[in-house]
């Protein structure tokens, strides 16, 4: 839950520094600033990715929950790990 709402919020931020930055067409300071504070969000996506991608095995070696509940947790793990991908691909994890 914490990593979906990581993933959005970043996601929104950046699209509102962003049209900041183009509909003022300079350097508008709180828009940089907002850009400047945003890249540990990356980061921390990819940290819980790693952890949640982890605890797959666990999960569904323990049968902590119902299948559906399972299946539910993989499809969100596979959807943060194509996001940190996507944040890759993209060089916002560095540039490697």
């Amino acid at each position: 839950m914490a990593l979906s709402a990581l993933s959005w919020l970043f996601l929104l931020l950046t699209a509102l520094a962003t049209s900041r930055l183009i509909g003022s067409l300079g350097a508008d300071m709180l828009a940089l600033r907002l850009l400047n504070g945003l890249i540990v969000l990356p980061w921390l996506i990819a940290l819980l990715t790693v952890v949640s991608v982890a605890l797959l095995a666990p999960v569904w070696r323990g049968r902590y929950w119902q299948l559906r509940g399972r299946v539910y947790y993989s499809l969100l793990a596979g959807a943060a790990l194509a996001f940190t991908w996507f944040l890759a691909f993209w060089k916002l994890l560095g540039s490697a």
